[in-house]
């Protein structure tokens, strides 16, 4: 195995074999690193607030 190299098109053709059409996001951006709360969960939150800032 070696390194993958992910694209947007990749992960769509991915998402469209895996998940009903309507479960795809419309827009998919890609993130050096997720933020989790304390429970484990994704900070959505913190990380929508990160994206409009510029942040990531």
């Amino acid at each position: 195995s070696g390194d993958v190299t992910l694209t947007h098109k990749n992960v769509k053709q991915f998402l469209n074999k895996k998940v009903k059409r309507y479960e795809i996001p419309s827009m998919i951006h890609h993130v050096e690193k997720m933020y989790y709360t304390a429970s484990g969960k994704i900070a959505r939150e913190k990380m929508m607030s990160m994206y409009l800032r510029g942040e990531l």
